[in-house]
């Protein structure tokens, strides 16, 4: 069975994964051979301003569907999807009529919110019949990637810069895709309840207005200094700022690296991609794919070739380790733990777990 790495006191909470791994005690801060198995659901909240009370439909990239209904109090709505496969596309259909709202998700164990601002990013992403995308899910999922939807939020914020920031949201780094909000007016359902966006799938165009008024939305607008999740700009000779994302971890287990420890983790990891099943006591790893990470000196890296934008670098710092251990953070969820004897671990863009 392949062996997972664990440390003693880093004990790290990933919410950004989803789901909690918490790197288990080791006498010997060396490996455990019982990996952590993920529950398997989606949850958000369905509002355009105020909750949608209707029904939420899933469709996994084979074709499967669930659906739950929203709170009609709140727009929260949650669903399993055990033993579906990843991407999503996610619809919200109100009850006694309105639009029907789409919404994307790359992996399971996430917060997905379906709003008018996901919708757009969707179709924008895919530039397209969405509600024909998903009558076609299993065939075409491809055409609609995760990085598509991380440019089209870019694109999104980078318009509504002025309303989001005056909501105390950071347009620069807020994803309204995956950060948990309450239907209270304030924050972005402030912005929400000022919006009207209409899509004509048909005709293949949209309009947006901000309290009533037409709003003159830039597609083209610049989006440099974005970085939702590694979205916006991938220019090649952005300069990375190291920084970690403490909050994710035990109070002193980590911290940022200097750019020579840094500089100590660049190579080439390779491993695997798959899932395991759900039983606890007998879990079976099966492989879907490589998992090739690249790691530069420069903290630019690639995973299986595309780049890899990596949001948070944090070094373990509790000497429980039987190697040196980082841990990073990057575009949708993702996560990549590494040790400097090469092995690796995680979750990759695509939701698959990582192993060596």
């Amino acid at each position: 069975m392949q062996r997972f790495h664990t440390a003693l006191s880093g004990l790290r909470i990933l919410l950004l994964a989803g789901f909690a791994i918490m790197l288990a005690a080791c006498s010997d801060g060396g490996s455990s051979s019982m990996p952590s198995i993920p529950s398997t659901t989606l949850s958000g909240t369905a509002a355009v301003g105020a909750p949608i009370d209707g029904y939420v439909y899933v469709q996994d990239g084979s074709g499967s569907e669930v659906n739950t209904a929203t709170d009609p109090a709140s727009g929260d709505w949650s669903v399993t999807v055990e033993g579906m496969n990843a991407p999503f596309l996610i619809r919200v259909v109100p009850n006694g009529g309105g639009d029907t709202l789409y919404s994307f998700a790359n992996a399971a164990n996430l917060t997905v919110n379906v709003t008018s601002l996901t919708h757009l990013a969707t179709y924008l992403a895919f530039n397209g019949d969405v509600s024909a995308l998903y009558t076609n899910w299993a065939a075409n999922h491809a055409e609609l990637t995760a990085q598509a939807i991380l440019n089209a939020q870019a694109i999104i914020n980078a318009n509504f810069a002025t309303e989001m920031d005056a909501e105390g949201l950071d347009h620069t780094t807020y994803d309204f895709f995956s950060t948990a909000f309450t239907v209270n007016g304030t924050g972005i359902d402030a912005l929400l309840d000022r919006l009207s966006i209409s899509i004509d799938f048909t005709g293949n165009s949209f309009t947006v207005s901000l309290d009533d008024s037409p709003f003159a939305f830039d597609v083209n607008i610049d989006t440099s200094g974005i970085t939702i999740g590694g979205g916006g700009d991938d220019d090649d000779d952005d300069t990375v700022t190291l920084s970690c994302n403490t909050s994710n971890y035990v109070a002193d287990a980590v911290r940022v690296p200097t750019a020579d420890e840094l500089a100590g983790f660049a190579a080439t990891y390779t491993g695997e991609e798959g899932t395991y099943n759900d039983d606890m006591m007998n879990p079976t790893f099966t492989p879907s794919g490589d998992a090739i990470f690249v790691l530069k000196a420069d903290g630019t890296a690639t995973y299986n070739g595309d780049n890899y934008a990596i949001t948070s670098f944090c070094l373990d710092i509790t000497g429980q380790t039987q190697y040196p251990l980082i841990y990073l953070e990057g575009p949708t969820h993702s996560h990549l733990d590494l040790w400097d004897n090469g092995d690796m671990a995680g979750i990759s863009p695509n939701g698959a777990i990582i192993r060596n």
